[in-house]
């Protein structure tokens, strides 16, 4: 089975479409050989639950078919999102897959029209779920093994970030799409253990791979020729998000009177989750926390940014 002819999507948004699913879908086995599903007099829904039970998490669709159901998909998780029935375990679950279905879309065609409209779904769905809850941490805690780590770490940052927005005067809905849609694209180019790696090396950037040490500069080459699907400043999120002040970030390692403040806005909220992950959301240690990011956040956009989430913490 070549990957390259392929794209993987997860079991549960085909279980979305119900009994019936307009595609060609096949299992990959273990030696790599796909193998065309026949089963076609059964109930998809059946079908796939007991592969579920089996440990299967994903299926395959040719890669042209995969083009199509993007564009398929995008209303079908946003109906299921937007359902008040949709329970909160669900959703979440939705909302997961159908990220794993957006990082695959990009990776595979980049930025055209229907992958970013999907990506703008599971944003906006993400920041709604978690507007509506009425403690945060306590709901992305109790999720965090539905959602995976990556969604889990983003939908905080974004969290955050939505938060920071709203104490500018020059907030809008348009603006916070720009800085979120953005935030949420950083990393997907990198896989689960890309990822796992990243996080784990945040702050000691010489042990990371060079993979995981230049996606910020991969992901904004890749996206940056889309003929102005994503905005300049959404474009600059995602090249420097993993800058510093001191200017030892990675990986242009460029100082921190350049950055600009959208950039400045998510280097922030960032920071600020991954000492919060590491006090286990202790709010207790909050006081901690803003005096270990004052010591680092006093240049330039950095210090306005640090502001606004003082502000945003009251």
């Amino acid at each position: 089975m070549s990957d390259r002819n392929f794209c993987e999507i997860p079991i549960k948004i085909i279980k979305l479409y119900g009994k019936s699913f307009p595609f060609a879908i096949y299992l990959k086995l273990s030696g790599g050989k796909a193998v065309k599903l026949t089963n076609e007099n059964e109930d998809l829904v059946e079908i796939f639950s007991r592969y579920e039970k089996k440990g299967v998490t994903g299926v395959y669709v040719l890669k042209d078919d995969f083009a199509k159901f993007i564009k398929d998909i995008k209303n079908k998780s946003k109906k299921a999102l937007l359902d008040p029935s949709t329970l909160e375990e669900d959703k979440v679950k939705i909302l997961a897959d159908t990220y794993r279905v957006a990082k695959e879309g990009l990776k595979n065609f980049g930025i055209k029209p229907e992958t970013i409209k999907l990506a703008k779904v599971v944003n906006e769905s993400a920041l709604n779920t978690i507007e509506e809850t009425p403690n945060v941490y306590k709901f992305l805690e109790q999720f965090k093994d539905k959602c995976g780590k990556e969604l889990y770490t983003i939908m905080l940052i974004n969290f955050v970030i939505s938060g920071m927005v709203d104490t500018f005067e020059w907030s809008s809905p348009a603006l916070k799409e720009k800085i979120t849609i953005g935030s949420l694209l950083c990393d997907v180019l990198l896989d689960e253990n890309d990822f796992n790696e990243l996080r784990e090396n945040i702050e000691t950037p010489e042990h990371l791979s060079m993979k995981a040490k230049n996606h910020p500069m991969d992901t904004y080459e890749k996206f940056s020729n889309s003929t102005g699907a994503l905005s300049k400043e959404t474009l600059e999120i995602i090249k420097f998000h993993h800058e510093k002040p001191c200017g030892g970030g990675f990986p242009y390692s460029i100082p921190g009177k350049n950055i600009s403040l959208f950039p400045a806005i998510r280097i922030v909220a960032d920071r600020f989750v991954s000492l919060l992950i590491s006090e286990n959301f202790d709010m207790n240690k909050r006081n901690n926390i803003i005096k270990t990011l004052d010591n680092e956040f006093q240049v330039a956009n950095f210090k306005t940014a640090f502001s606004s989430l003082k502000t945003m913490l009251g």
